[in-house]
């Protein structure tokens, strides 16, 4: 199966430049340098528009400097997921790892569509401690900080510069404070004005685009038993899975494959109760901690299994 990259900015750069034949310029011959010049240029301003900027490309170049990790979200596990109840689980339980990661979509996948002209194809995910800045007059920073969780969304949408041909991101953000649900930390943080421009993208699938990222969050911390394991590289998956030798996803992390498939063995079978995740509390003192427990596909009457009719060979 196929599935979509994050684009970065730094990437819009130079493949632009590729494909005009002309010559990087000085300030873009390495992400480090382009993402400093740029926010330097952005700072000047100090507007609303370019905070925002600064803040993606702070992102971009964390996960450069990181490798470029990536979770790839199958099909099938997308739905269950992303039927997560926010109100369920308090903010301070949902903990990235790794704490900035993109999201990769399958091309085939049918789950974040908008009139077949667009898809979510990827988001990359940050989950850290900002300063806290307030928009009045003009951008000041108060000093205090705050611990934030942020998706940028890459929807297929695109815009050029006269120059480079840039996605088009929408981003959303939660505010990931002690008391809070995750319903809470979503609607904490305001909206930006952004969210009017361009295409449109439905409130219901943000919101699914937010459940999703938290479940799989929770899901990573807890490494439930065959829903999150490494994307080795091919000629090794079945000795991988034959023997889970570690030596096998440190040869993959050397070639510049740091990433995990999400759901890859998950099958929705119509003959049984659908797999699904369920939020519980853990812990010694009073269960205070949220885990997902994965809950297998089963047969819902076991005594009624001979008459379900199936299209399988052998079976009755």
């Amino acid at each position: 199966m196929e599935f979509h990259e994050y684009l970065t900015s730094y990437d819009a750069f130079k493949r632009s430049f590729r494909r005009s034949g002309e010559p990087l310029p000085s300030f873009g011959r390495d992400a480090d340098t382009f993402y400093k010049a740029h926010m330097m240029k952005a700072m000047e301003t100090f507007s609303q528009t370019g905070l925002v900027a600064v803040n993606q490309w702070l992102a971009e170049s964390r996960w450069e400097k990181d490798k470029r990790p990536y979770y790839q979200v199958w099909p099938g596990i997308i739905e269950p997921l992303s039927r997560l109840k926010l109100v369920d689980v308090p903010a301070v339980d949902v903990e990235l790892t790794p704490d900035i990661v993109c999201f990769r979509f399958a091309k085939q996948d049918k789950n974040f569509r908008i009139d077949d002209q667009y898809q979510l194809r990827s988001m990359l995910v940050v989950d850290g401690v900002e300063a806290k800045v307030e928009q009045k007059f003009e951008l000041v920073k108060t000093g205090e900080t705050r611990r934030t969780f942020t998706l940028w969304m890459d929807w297929g949408e695109t815009e050029s510069n006269g120059t480079v041909e840039l996605p088009v991101l929408t981003f959303q953000r939660l505010l990931m404070k002690p008391g809070y649900n995750l319903e809470q930390a979503a609607d904490a943080m305001p909206t930006d004005d952004s969210i009017d421009e361009g295409i449109r993208i439905p409130p219901e699938l943000l919101t699914k685009a937010v459940r999703l990222a938290c479940a799989v969050a929770l899901l990573a911390r807890d490494r439930e038993e065959g829903l999150i394991e490494p994307d080795v590289l091919s000629k090794d998956l079945a000795k991988w899975r034959a023997t889970g030798n570690k030596a096998i996803v440190e040869r993959a992390h050397r070639r510049g494959k740091i990433g995990w498939n999400v759901g890859r063995n998950i099958e929705v079978s119509p003959h049984y109760r659908r797999a699904h995740p369920m939020v519980l509390k853990a812990g010694v003192a009073g269960r205070t901690k949220s885990r997902i427990v994965w809950r297998k596909d089963t047969f819902v009457h076991r005594d009624k299994i001979k008459k379900l009719p199936t299209d399988r060979e052998g079976e009755k």
